[in-house]
């Protein structure tokens, strides 16, 4: 994910229907961010991404590279820890409908990929297979939560704490990411079967049909906001954007905007 799609993800608050894109503009001394959406973008979501802003830009105050034209990795500190916690609390928080739309929409195709994955246990990374079951009871309980009215706080506290349990199964080129994709290849047969004979079902009865569930899918889309808010955490020890972080930061929205076209269309001749 880029640094613009990690700030258009964190910029997505309802529950569907909502697709953000960002482009940034950059001067002497001077940046300046444009966002657009399907829609008009809120006014307070120019206070949101100044705290953005500011945060990474305290996470960049809080690190210290031995040599300032190389990019490092962020280190982890009392200091940058407390902001980074605080920016993921805020990002969860902002995001918490589309989250909860996530989660509800797949926690079924979940459980019911768990319940085949059991029935096959021992041909599956033992590792592996304890974290996902694991995983499932700590699905369960957020899905329990979400039916409640408790506040945003802790929900959101509750996806942060679990969240970096999984990150690394999306992390390109880890063994935890290819143990998920074992895992897919594994009931891959499985799938083309059943997706064979609901085909055929669904072409005679004209029934719609959707995409086979993916445990790598599911984690990256349940993920997205703390992907895309670690992602943007990194750009305080970025050489490249340290000296826009500094900058006079400017955010505008743009609003939607529809226009009406027409053209003359000419008719070919037919001999």
């Amino acid at each position: 994910m880029s640094v613009l799609d990690s700030f258009a993800a964190l910029c997505v608050s309802k529950a569907t229907r909502e697709v953000y894109a960002i482009a940034l503009e950059t001067k002497a001394n001077q940046c300046t961010m444009y966002v657009t959406c399907n829609g008009t973008p809120p006014k307070s979501l120019e206070v949101y991404l100044q705290y953005i802003k500011n945060q990474i830009l305290q996470i960049g105050l809080a690190v210290v590279p031995t040599d300032p034209d190389e990019s490092i990795e962020v280190p982890f500190s009392a200091t940058t820890q407390t902001l980074t916690f605080d920016l993921l609390m805020k990002c969860h928080k902002h995001g918490m409908k589309k989250i909860r739309r996530r989660l509800e929409k797949q926690k079924a195709n979940y459980d019911t990929y768990m319940d085949k994955l059991r029935q096959d246990a021992r041909s599956v990374d033992t590792m592996l297979h304890e974290k996902l079951c694991q995983f499932q009871d700590h699905l369960n309980e957020v899905a329990k939560i979400f039916k409640t009215k408790l506040s945003d706080d802790f929900m959101a506290t509750m996806i942060v704490h679990h969240a970096p349990l999984f990150s690394k199964y999306l992390k390109e080129g880890s063994s935890e990411l290819r143990l998920l994709q074992v895992l897919h290849e594994k009931f891959d047969e499985y799938t083309v079967l059943s997706m064979a004979s609901f085909l055929i079902f669904a072409y005679l009865f004209s029934v719609p049909v959707s995409h086979g569930f993916s445990m790598q899918r599911f984690f990256k889309k349940l993920f997205t906001h703390y992907t895309a808010a670690m992602n943007v955490v990194s750009l305080a020890g970025s050489v490249c954007f340290r000296p826009l972080l500094k900058s006079h930061f400017t955010i505008v929205l743009v609003p939607e905007e529809h226009h009406t076209v027409s053209f003359p269309v000419r008719g070919q001749a037919v001999c």
